[in-house]
């Protein structure tokens, strides 16, 4: 049975990471779901097939328009993915943000549809200034713009943090995976800074399941920004030494010089606040729980 109130979703960016698991778990739900992707993050092979693949840019008003055509629902996770996509492209980045979010809550409008946003953790550090500024400075730019502009469309932004989980890239600076895969291989675990820089991890399942629950809801008109991630902190130099004994590696851990262009904040935990007065909510899966889904995954690319 149905337990969200929406029958038709366009997920946008939903071949990627977080996308493809969300639009399994809209389809579970009894949901036709159209996928709108660029492929310069996802893969098709990724995507279940049942869902119906648009092949388009989340910019491009005209082919969001058509791809949204009978929907009720759309969640927007379109963006540039990975502070190394980040920093090579900051131009791009900054434009598929915000271009990106604008077309999405214009195409829910149009449509009569709710809107479902994607944020980032980032927006809850201080302003940067270095090369990685313009990821953050965007997300900010478009969580006000859903909110300013919205009107009488049911909106709801997410912001994930820290979301692991088989499927995730290592080739795109996403610590985790990252660490893992030189654990498998038996290089050197490569921390920067002094690795006392704190994070807290949320297995993708667990973030698909408060998805799904807060799409049960209808939301009310003034639109929040609600939190999801683990309450459970730990520091990266922890992070690699658990990833190096899971895997039964010998890699030592290499502290590099703290880099201007990752701009490591000190430490990043989300509010679950506004998480918990909707839903109820504790993640399931422990943080070893992940990080040995992450090293199966790695073993067998090895």
């Amino acid at each position: 049975m149905r337990s969200i109130p929406f029958k038709r979703a366009l997920v946008t960016g939903g071949a990627g990471f977080l996308g493809a698991p969300i639009t399994r778990a809209l389809l579970a739900q009894g949901l036709d779901v159209v996928v709108l992707d660029d492929l310069s993050a996802g893969r098709v092979d990724d995507l279940p097939r049942d869902a119906r693949l648009v092949v388009a840019d989340v910019r491009r008003g005209r082919s969001m328009h058509a791809a949204a055509r009978g929907c009720d629902l759309i969640v927007h996770l379109a963006s540039v993915v990975g502070v190394d996509a980040v920093t090579a492209q900051p131009e791009r980045t900054d434009d598929v943000i915000r271009r990106g979010t604008a077309v999405a809550l214009e195409t829910a409008r149009s449509a009569g549809a709710a809107l479902l946003s994607f944020s980032s953790s980032e927006v809850t550090d201080v302003e940067r200034s270095g090369p990685r500024a313009v990821y953050a400075h965007a997300k900010r730019w478009a969580e006000d713009h859903v909110r300013g502009e919205a009107g009488d469309t049911a909106a709801l932004i997410v912001r994930p943090f820290n979301v692991v989980g088989p499927g995730q890239s290592a080739a795109r600076g996403s610590v985790v995976p990252a660490l893992a895969r030189a654990a498998v291989r038996g290089s050197p675990l490569a921390v920067h800074g002094d690795g006392r820089q704190t994070r807290t991890f949320l297995h993708v399942d667990d973030l698909v399941t408060a998805v799904v629950a807060l799409l049960g809801q209808v939301w009310a008109r003034d639109v929040e920004a609600v939190e999801i991630g683990s309450p459970h902190a730990v520091t990266i130099a922890e992070l690699a030494e658990r990833l190096a004994h899971l895997a039964g590696s010998r890699s030592p851990i290499r502290h590099l010089p703290a880099s201007r262009r990752r701009e490591d904040r000190p430490r990043r935990r989300p509010d679950l606040e506004a998480l918990r007065r909707r839903i109820s909510f504790e993640p399931v899966c422990t943080l070893d729980q992940i990080l040995a889904d992450v090293l199966n995954e790695q073993f067998a690319l090895r």
